[in-house]
């Protein structure tokens, strides 16, 4: 579950205006919905989902809501805008995730497919080196794989942790809370 109250993001600008890129936005999500947040190119979508998972730069940038929630794994209610940087560490790709709008930029071409993989199933499963590297594929570079190959990509490393993925404007600013399993 993910419930959305009166979310505001502002951004500060040096000698200019403060720009609202999200203006009182409310919406909440049980497991299995799915919700389409469409618009055009800086409509705050991308913004949306930043604030969500606590990752705008807090000295350019100004969240407020009336709240964030959103139901854990273990069914544990917090509330977003209230958890510790390493708090949220443990919750994204726990238990909320997100998928770029450009899978280059989120799978490093240094490292494989495998590797990438198995280091989120490590981090957020506990499982060992090499059995999280066993549930990728192991010697493939993103650079190897197409544009669609490497959205798919990106698809999938979130659907292999058993997380609810949170998708951006590539693909169709959906969001979802929870639903996904890989059995």
């Amino acid at each position: 579950m993910l419930v959305v109250r009166n979310l505001n993001v502002a951004f500060r600008q040096q000698d200019a205006p403060e720009v609202q890129a999200v203006r009182q936005l409310s919406f909440s999500l049980r497991r299995g919905e799915t919700l389409a947040i469409v618009g055009e190119s800086g409509s705050g979508k991308s913004v949306t989902a930043l604030a969500l998972m606590r990752l705008l730069d807090a000295a350019s940038s100004e969240v407020n809501s009336e709240g964030l929630w959103l139901r854990r794994r273990n069914r544990q209610v917090i509330a977003l805008n209230e958890q510790t940087d390493a708090e949220m560490r443990r919750v994204r790709g726990a238990d909320l995730a997100m998928i770029f709008q450009e899978p280059m930029t989120s799978l490093n071409p240094v490292f494989t497919i495998g590797e990438q993989i198995a280091e989120s199933l490590r981090l957020h499963q506990g499982l060992g080196a090499r059995r999280g590297a066993a549930r990728g594929e192991k010697d493939a570079r993103s650079g190897a794989y197409s544009p669609g190959g490497r959205d798919a990509l990106a698809l999938s490393a979130p659907a292999l942790r058993r997380h609810a993925p949170e998708g951006d404007d590539r693909h169709g600013a959906l969001l979802s809370a929870g639903g996904v399993d890989s059995r």
